[in-house]
């Protein structure tokens, strides 16, 4: 057989070499994809939606509560240097070292009203890093006012990531891998606040954090992470909301599910309910003008807080669980739920409707 047996073979059949050689690619290519995902799975990944994301976005924000005695909000801080009238006096705050001027000023006596202005314009940054200039009395009143309001979760003090760090992302859509190098808070922020739905990070570990005593810890998995942010909730003082009367909070207004994740993200089969939560520990769920009634209690399991609801109904039979209370305050309610004797812990996320 010679070269012009086999070219003139290979131009009768291309047709079918063409084929062969695409279903050899794409059989390949989706083993790759296969094996890449289930790769990525065994290395504790976090999405977009996971709490673990948003918990580690919010160690990343900026820390606005170190001035709270002079702006009262822990929605943003004022951008130095500026200037204040405290007490009839002028100060001028440069850095965090004026604070301790203030606050004797504040302190020298009892009997004035300690009343704080500012000289305008000022600029603030906001808890997410974006910066605002602020004009007036008016604006910044309306700025706290927002912030107040705001059903967004505001920064977890008392943790520090130790950096450099790595994260490795794939992402499903277009089977891309990437390894990034995060430097600081700002870029850890922009970095999870930029991921899409579709993409899967994992933590490169050990990472070292310092804790709110100031000591350097390593952690070794995304759950020791999550515990170490739980014990600042829990402990660290610069988190505690103003509002801790979890009974008061959750009876007031009407609530919706906002997060429900049971191995898998089912936020979507209860997120168009309207639930109430009502002072004699009766629940009801409300859509499209059908009701459903459970009940719910809340109880001190040593230094636990225990969350338990029912239905009767079979469509809410997964919430019926005893959930441990994660964090709260006046607008976000978030618990979970560690099954004893597996690695599955399910979560359950309240949001504020009014």
């Amino acid at each position: 057989m010679n070269e012009k047996y086999f070219l003139k073979l290979f131009k009768a059949n291309k047709q079918i070499y063409f084929f062969v050689f695409c279903f050899i690619f794409f059989f390949f290519t989706a083993c790759q994809k296969e094996a890449v995902e289930e790769s990525t799975n065994n290395l504790e990944t976090i999405n977009s939606a996971t709490p673990l994301t948003s918990l580690i976005k919010r160690v990343a924000m900026v820390e606005t509560n170190r001035d709270n005695f002079i702006d009262h909000s822990n929605y943003f801080k004022v951008n130095f240097p500026y200037q204040i009238t405290v007490n009839n006096s002028l100060m001028y705050i440069n850095s965090e070292n004026d604070y301790l001027a203030v606050q004797n000023n504040i302190n020298a006596h009892n009997d004035d009203d300690d009343e704080i202005t500012f000289n305008f314009p000022i600029n603030v940054t906001l808890f997410n890093y974006s910066t605002r200039n602020i004009q007036n009395q008016v604006a910044i009143n309306n700025l706290i006012d927002e912030g107040i309001h705001s059903t967004d979760l505001f920064k977890i003090s008392g943790i520090k990531v130790n950096y450099p760090i790595t994260i490795n992302s794939y992402n499903t859509e277009n089977q891309i891998l990437n390894s990034t190098s995060i430097q600081n808070d700002l870029k850890l922020y922009n970095f999870l606040n930029g991921i899409s739905n579709t993409q899967l990070l994992s933590l490169s570990y050990p990472l070292s954090i310092k804790d709110f005593n100031n000591q350097n810890m390593l952690l070794n998995s995304n759950l020791e992470f999550e515990n170490q942010i739980k014990n600042t909730l829990d402990n660290f003082s610069g988190n505690n909301p103003v509002n801790t009367d979890f009974n008061q909070i959750i009876t007031t207004g009407s609530w919706k599910i906002n997060y429900y994740y049971r191995n898998s993200d089912f936020t979507n089969s209860f997120d168009t309910y309207t639930l109430y939560f009502n002072i004699n520990h009766t629940l009801t769920a409300i859509k499209n003008g059908l009701i459903y009634y459970g009940n719910w209690s809340i109880m001190q399991a040593g230094i636990e807080q225990k969350f338990t609801i029912h239905f009767a109904s079979p469509l809410f039979t997964n919430l019926n669980e005893n959930w441990t209370v994660f964090e709260f305050n006046p607008n976000n309610l978030h618990f979970r739920n560690r099954i004893s004797g597996s690695n599955q812990t399910d979560y359950l996320n309240f949001q504020r409707v009014n």
